[in-house]
């Protein structure tokens, strides 16, 4: 996991030669963290856009916070579900923005052209 101490990344999924911007962080945001917590592969890229300084926090320094501060340990992985929780809560409100875009595409004809027309400009 690492802790944004400067600059910024950009996080980004590639499926393909697609890529898909999932989100924009700076200083305090972290990433990386579902390999510490669940020892998963990383779910997307993390490019730096800036010059970037950042805290690397490993699944044994948060065992060590454990053992040696529990009160401290508690306050920190709190703060990660707190940003976490807010994270799922944006990523609800994605979906039902998709879900009405979508809804809209196969049922309104003319929304479906207007999109069309916007995407053929797009790949000119």
């Amino acid at each position: 996991m690492y802790i944004i101490l400067e600059g910024e990344v950009r996080v980004v999924l590639r499926r393909g030669n697609e890529r898909i911007r999932l989100a924009t962080l700076g200083y305090g945001n972290f990433f990386g963290e579902m390999g510490v917590l669940i020892g998963d592969v990383r779910s997307a890229d993390v490019e730096a856009i800036s010059d970037i300084k950042v805290l690397r926090v490993t699944k044994t320094d948060i065992e060590r916070l454990k053992r040696k501060n529990p009160a401290i340990a508690v306050e920190f992985l709190y703060a990660v579900c707190r940003e976490l929780c807010q994270r799922l809560y944006n990523t609800d409100e994605s979906v039902e923005s998709y879900h009405f875009v979508n809804r809209a595409l196969l049922n309104n004809q003319r929304f479906r052209n207007f999109v069309r027309k916007i995407w053929n400009k797009k790949e000119e």
